[in-house]
């Protein structure tokens, strides 16, 4: 078929518009009448072109919300094995310059509807608490000015989450995450400097935790990875939010490469299979976890699910920038250190001719284009195709193919319940709307601020919201002026 890509399955053939990404997944027999093949593409809409250019333009106005990411240390106290981290030297920022960073980050984008303070940075971040503090409460305070939610959050390797640790990042409205992998105990990859595994304190850490809430795992995916539904199952026992990403490593055996991707493979096969089989049993809990993680797989399967077109792979330079400990400024966390991806720095502000010249270099390339997973991938990312020496426009061959076979299965799968069990789709549907939802400050906490912001504080109308819910629709329900 010239208007579509095609993907063989064992018995089905998933078929994607080239010229509008629409997808529908069909039987080999039907494939393989023409006729009725037609009719398929037809009837949805396969032909009708959409205008889809990448994004190789800086604006300020792309994305909603913002992410502001402060490296507050690059200390940390443990001595995991695929760490990204270049030293454990104790190099830290100072409060004026994280308070000025959040300024101009703010400042730059005045239609910003939320702003993300990631303090997580490249080290532990609980091994500079009194900063974290401080950033925590100058939040607060530019809350209240701006009237717009700005969340502090951290991802912690949970070895320093004590009882009264845990209480009062919660008292003070700071939402962590933590860095867990796999459900061994002795888990070779998270260690401490003697070498000795950590797992066994993390869980026993979160197991003190009674507010479970807002807590979400952070697991690191490698080539050593043997069961992904079984340490799914492992973690959901301890975190509402699951989010399992691909480990950044030149390692043969823990790095994503020629050597691990096939049984990478496999194991998404059978995420894929123990998901429909729970979708088919009317529960929703693990789909759910892993959309709310803002895991790597359940990114694809949300764009499915929503039939979201995206061109661009992220919003590095354009809504998310990070500040390292040295004042230098780059358009991600995971950039740091990277001269390539320097945008700036505290003294003057980041550079958007630099930002438009990033852009503009690692535009997605000729494979991008021709890729049956460009409408739902958005291309290479830069820090990859940097640290792996990658020249811009060309794709990491191995993890493009790790990206394709997550879109195949997320597609795949919503095809599936969708036929199966609608139902279940369209609940799954209502939730990544409600999901997406989040993504601003809610529009009736700014009403009652705007009406009663005499009286509360924008920090306290958005506990009301939250806790009082009578009270705040009574405040809600009060008529202007």
């Amino acid at each position: 078929m010239r208007d579509a890509y095609y993907v063989h399955g064992e018995s089905t053939v998933l078929l994607i518009s080239k010229q509008n990404g629409n997808s529908t997944l069909i039987s080999k027999k039907d494939f393989n009448n023409g006729n009725i093949l037609n009719k398929i593409t037809d009837m949805n809409d396969f032909k009708n072109k959409i205008e889809f250019h990448p994004v190789t333009a800086y604006s300020k106005d792309i994305y909603g919300t913002i992410f502001i990411s402060i490296h507050i240390s690059s200390k940390c106290n443990l001595n995991c094995s695929y760490c990204f981290r270049d030293d454990n030297k104790d190099n830290s920022i100072s409060f004026a310059e994280s308070k000025k960073f959040i300024d101009l980050v703010i400042e730059k984008f005045p239609n910003g509807n939320k702003f993300i303070v990631d303090l997580s940075g490249s080290g532990e971040p609980l091994l500079n608490l009194d900063l974290l503090l401080q950033i925590n409460e100058y939040c607060k305070i530019k809350r209240d000015e701006i009237l717009k939610e700005i969340t502090v959050m951290i991802a912690t390797n949970g070895t320093l989450l004590s009882s009264e640790m845990v209480e009062l990042l919660q008292s003070k409205g700071i939402i962590f995450g933590v860095s867990v992998d796999s459900s061994s105990k002795t888990t070779s990859h998270r260690v401490d400097f003697s070498g000795k595994p950590v797992h066994r304190k993390i869980i026993k850490n979160i197991k003190k935790i009674k507010e479970r809430g807002f807590l979400g795992a952070a697991y690191t995916l490698t080539g050593k990875t043997t069961d992904i539904v079984k340490d799914l199952k492992y973690l959901y026992k301890f975190f509402p939010t699951i989010s399992i990403k691909p480990v950044r490593s030149d390692d043969r055996e823990i790095g994503i490469n020629s050597y691990t991707i096939n049984k990478i493979k496999k194991i998404y096969n059978d995420l894929y299979n123990f998901l429909l089989k729970e979708a088919y049993n009317d529960k929703l809990s693990y789909f759910i976890a892993l959309l709310d993680g803002d895991d790597y797989f359940a990114k694809f399967l949300y764009r499915a699910i929503l039939n979201i077109r995206v061109n661009r792979r992220c919003d590095a330079g354009l809504g998310r920038y990070s500040l390292a400990t040295d004042g230098k400024i780059y358009v991600c966390p995971a950039a740091v250190n990277i001269k390539e991806l320097e945008i700036g720095d505290i003294e003057n502000g980041i550079n958007h001719d630099r930002i438009q010249g990033i852009l503009s270099t690692f535009e997605a390339g000729d494979e991008c284009a021709s890729c049956f997973a460009q409408y739902y991938c958005g291309g290479e990312c830069m820090v990859n195709i940097i640290i792996k020496h990658i020249n811009p426009g060309n794709v990491d061959k191995d993890m493009c193919i790790y990206r394709r076979h997550l879109v195949y299965l997320a597609l795949c799968l919503v095809h599936n319940v969708g036929k199966n069990k609608p139902n279940i789709l369209h609940k799954l549907s209502e939730y990544c709307e409600l999901k997406s939802k989040r993504n601003v400050t809610n529009p009736d906490i700014i009403k009652v601020a705007n009406r009663f912001g005499d009286k509360y504080s924008f920090t306290e109308i958005m506990r009301i919201e939250f806790e009082e819910k009578d009270k705040f629709a009574l405040l809600l329900s009060q008529p202007e002026g």
